[in-house]
This record gives C-alpha cells, sequence and structure tokens, in this order.
C-alpha cells in the first residue's frame, strides 16, 4: 500500500509539491491499468484473430471440397444447327438465355443473313443425373440441335443425343454413352424450404470457361412475369447474385451441401449479379418422363384466365368497386374469361366470369398458382373446382383433361414460315406474355413461331418480332400485313420486311421467297 507523504508545517511550497506527487502516482495508477486492458484486449484480439482465421480456412475449405465433389458431374454443351432465326424466343434485350449466339444473331455487317450451313448455335452446360449418362439441360440449349457436342470434365469430347424436350418448363435431358466415361450423377436436393439468404453455388461453361465456379446467395424466390419466350409457361424462378453469365444455361445452382437446388435459365443482360434458376422441385418431377416418354404430360382445365385485378383493370373500374359489385371480400382466386370449345371445363359446367378459388381442396391464389397446381394433376383422373359465380359458392366435378400443348395449328397458316398471332389472342393461345412487352406497340401482333430452316428463319427473323413494314408499306394490323404480303411477295424474288424487337431499334430483314411459293 502506498501512503501519501504528508510534512506537517511544511511551507505553501512545499504542499504543492507533495499533491503534485499524489497527483503523478494517482495518474500512474491509472495508466498502468489502461496499459494493462490493452494487453488483455490485444491479446484476446490474437486469439480471436487466430480463431477467425481457423474458422475462415474452414469455411474455405468447405466450398473447394463441395466444388471438387461436384464438378466431376457437370458437363460443357456445344450445340451445331443449320442457321437460322434466333429461337430462343427473346422478348426482351434486357434478358438474355444463356450460351445463345451473338444479339445481332449471326447476320454480317450489311444485313444480310450468310448463306445456310452448320454452324455453332450454343454454348450450354448441363449435368448428369444418373450413371446412364442422361445430363438434364435447358431446352433452349439444344433445341433445333443437328449435333450436339459434350465436353466432359476430364477434357474429351463426345456425341450426346437429345432423349427429351419440355419447352414449357424449359427442360431437356440428353445423353451420352456412359461407355468409358467417369459418370458422377449429382444430388438432387429440394427448392421446397429454400430462403432468401442462403449460400447458392453456380458451377458451368461461363462464357465458355468450363467448370467456372462462383458463389453468393438466395436473393429472391416465386420470381415471375419475366421477359421470356411465349412458349416457357412455368416461371416462378429461383433469383441469385451468384455470378452467372453466358454459357452458365443448364448448369446446377447448388446449396452449402453440395445438392442441386436449380437450373440455371436467365440473367439479366444489363444488370449485375441478377440470374434465374428453374426450382429443383420442378425439374425432378419431370425428368422420368422425359427419359422414358421423350415429353411431358400435364394437366389441363381448358380455360383462359386472369387475375380479378387484371378483369377489373380491363374493364376500367377500381377493384373494390368490382370486388363490391360481384359479392366478393378478396382479390383471389382466378376469373374466367374463355372456355375452350370441347374442353374439360366446357364439359363440367365452367362458365365465363366464375371465379376459381379452389381446385381439389387446394386454394388458388392468382393465374399462376392454378397452373402449376392443374399442370402437376394426372389426365384423367377426377377433381373439383370451388367458383365464385352470380354471389354464390359453387361446386363443380371436373376430369382432368391432357394439355394438348401450343400446337402449330392453333396458329393457323404460316407465312413464309412465320406463324403469328394477335395480342388479343395471347390468352386463348395459352401464351405467357406480360403484357408490359406489347402494350405499347405499334401493331396488334407478334411473330409467335419460327419454323426451322424456313424462309422467315433463313433471312435471321426471331420469334418476339414486331412486324412493322413490308415492301416499303407500313403496317399496323395482321389484316394489314397479309394484304401486303399477297401483293408484294413473289416467287425467286427477295421481300423488305422491316421488324421491331423491344427496346432495339426497327431494322430491315431481307426475306428470300421460295420459286415455289403459291401465295396465302
Amino acid at each position: 500500500m502506498i501512503r501519501p507523504f504528508v510534512s506537517v508545517g511544511a511551507s505553501c511550497d512545499g504542499a504543492q509539491s507533495t499533491v503534485a506527487v499524489i497527483r503523478g502516482r494517482r495518474e500512474m495508477k491509472k495508466m498502468i491499468r489502461m496499459m494493462m486492458v490493452v494487453v488483455v484486449l490485444t491479446a484476446l484480439s490474437m486469439s480471436n484473430a487466430s480463431a477467425q482465421k481457423s474458422l475462415l480456412k474452414q469455411f474455405e475449405d468447405e466450398f473447394v471440397a463441395l466444388s471438387e465433389t461436384v464438378s466431376p458431374s457437370v458437363v460443357e454443351i456445344s450445340v451445331k444447327s443449320i442457321r437460322r432465326a434466333d429461337t430462343s424466343g427473346e422478348l426482351d434485350n434486357r434478358f438474355r438465355f444463356f450460351g445463345l449466339p451473338s444479339p445481332n444473331g449471326g447476320e454480317e455487317e450489311d444485313g444480310e443473313a450468310p448463306p445456310p450451313s452448320l454452324r455453332p448455335s450454343a454454348t450450354g452446360t448441363g449435368f448428369f443425373v444418373d450413371s446412364d449418362g442422361h445430363i438434364v439441360t435447358n431446352n433452349h440449349v439444344v433445341e433445333n440441335a443437328e449435333e450436339i457436342t459434350v465436353e466432359l470434365p476430364d477434357g474429351r469430347e463426345v456425341s450426346g443425343e437429345i432423349v427429351g424436350q419440355d419447352p414449357g418448363a424449359d427442360i431437356a435431358v440428353i445423353k451420352i454413352d456412359p461407355e468409358g466415361v467417369n459418370v458422377v450423377p449429382v444430388v438432387l436436393g429440394s427448392s421446397s424450404g429454400l430462403k432468401v439468404g442462403q449460400f447458392a453455388i453456380a458451377i458451368g461453361s461461363a462464357r465458355g470457361q468450363t467448370g467456372s465456379v462462383s458463389y453468393g446467395h438466395i436473393s429472391g424466390l416465386g420470381r415471375e412475369n419475366l421477359r421470356l419466350p411465349p412458349s416457357l409457361r412455368f416461371q416462378q424462378f429461383i433469383q441469385t447474385d451468384a455470378a452467372i453469365n453466358l454459357g452458365n444455361s443448364g448448369g446446377p445452382l447448388l446449396n452449402i451441401d453440395g445438392e442441386v437446388i436449380g437450373v440455371n435459365v436467365a440473367i439479366v443482360y444489363d444488370a449485375n449479379s441478377i440470374g434465374f434458376a428453374i426450382p429443383i422441385d420442378r425439374v425432378k418431377r419431370v425428368i422420368p418422363q422425359l427419359i422414358a416418354d421423350g415429353g411431358v404430360t400435364r394437366g389441363w382445365l381448358g380455360v383462359t384466365i386472369t387475375n380479378v385485378e387484371g378483369v377489373a383493370a380491363l374493364e376500367k373500374v377500381e377493384l373494390e368497386d368490382f370486388m363490391d359489385a360481384n359479392g366478393l371480400t378478396d382479390s383471389k382466386g382466378t376469373y374466367v374469361r374463355y372456355v375452350t370449345v370441347d374442353g374439360p371445363a366446357e364439359a363440367a359446367g365452367v362458365q365465363e366470369e366464375d371465379i376459381i378459388h379452389r381446385v381439389n381442396d387446394q386454394k388458388i391464389v392468382d393465374t399462376t398458382d392454378l397452373i402449376n397446381f392443374v399442370s402437376e394433376l394426372e389426365p384423367g383422373t377426377d377433381g373439383t373446382l370451388d367458383v365464385w359465380r352470380n354471389g354464390k359458392s359453387v361446386t363443380i366435378d371436373i376430369v382432368i383433361g391432357k394439355f394438348p400443348g401450343i400446337p402449330t395449328a392453333k396458329y393457323g397458316r404460316d407465312f413464309l414460315g412465320m406463324h403469328l398471332a394477335k395480342f388479343d389472342d395471347f390468352e386463348s393461345l395459352q401464351l405467357r406474355v406480360p403484357p408490359s412487352v406489347y402494350e405499347d406497340q405499334a401493331t396488334d401482333f407478334m411473330i409467335v413461331e419460327v419454323i426451322d430452316g424456313s424462309p422467315a428463319a433463313e433471312a435471321g427473323i426471331r420469334v418476339g418480332d414486331m412486324i412493322v413494314e413490308v415492301a416499303h408499306n407500313e403496317v399496323t394490323t395482321l389484316a394489314e400485313f397479309k394484304e401486303s404480303l399477297e401483293e408484294n411477295a413473289r416467287p425467286g424474288k427477295t421481300l423488305l420486311i422491316r421488324v421491331s424487337r423491344m427496346e432495339e431499334e426497327t431494322g430491315k430483314i431481307y426475306v428470300k421467297v421460295p420459286e415455289d411459293y403459291e401465295g396465302h
């Protein structure tokens, strides 16, 4: 114990000196305590830094191990096809499917299409799902393929063939001969319990760089209404900020356990770190059918539907007023606009203006709910619909039908290999194109299909193009287009067509009319 030194009878100067000594010792004690705290904190900090480094190293090792485990299951897919239109169905140049040709569709600088030839048209990714050599990828990667080459993880190249395709979900299965190949199937996880913020890992041939691995998170779930091809009926994608690029299409999106939770399908072209993947639960349901049958069978009601909010907007009334007039307490459910002739719904007694609230005890919130749920039902099975009609609930028994697809016949006659549809007919044709894509356009129709090898395809016309001029004559309606085509298309001659491609400027396309063309 330090005792204060006091001198009795000391002078005033001495007293001040004594006080200064006492204060000095107190300050020293404070300084010592502070130094001790600093030493302890420094030691703890060094200990924590060491622990943190160890934790990060373990974390890093886990990612490395995951990459080494899954990479042998991932392959690069290269496709060659006859020069034709970009059948990706690109409806907005902001969204690009991975691995497709350059934005100009392969046209020469002078705007004329090169002569037909077998040429590289797409590069994507796929992954083994069984030991028999079956590979899952995106349908848009391999559709129209004349040749498919699969580059294995060891660098060898082998031929592949299409086994099954599902354009509605943009999923395809191809197959290689597994003889002499180290086939390592992935582990298919589940997408039903995913949460925003969880880790997401993408592996694929990003811009042709095979086996590229990137890490990120799940940024969103159930994303829909993206401007993608009309044939892609099922969206509700997983959104991720894992870096994915052209060439990643068809590659796996993984969770932290190395299980596949999605199939990469699209990116926002002019934005960073916004990518989308098809939920793996949807993919798992179609794989067996694609392998066994080459296609997918889906349930179907035979109705054209829209959300209640959409009906109110179409009828130009406030949503609250529409609900009040129809005795609705909320805007959930789907509104029946049209009933397909000779379809399951017509046979069951469904009427236009019915609002479907429930299918087989499954609550229906909106049109996406109905499409996704009914598509999973087995055709030919019995079901029930709870609908709201004229202010009261009605239960209807129905036999689920088989979805007929969107056959070419639905579009009617083709024009030089182009199938066209009016915007007003999109719903009846079950083309899921957001109104924002076409509502401000100068025309009332769009190209919805281009036949492979046709004059339109060879010229570079794409799905999603909107024709605004034929032979220097402006056209604003489908009827005007047909009339102008009839007047100006001559066998063996070249026809000038100007098209609009969404946010791009209009462009000229020269279509060679066949010698045997007989008009329409």
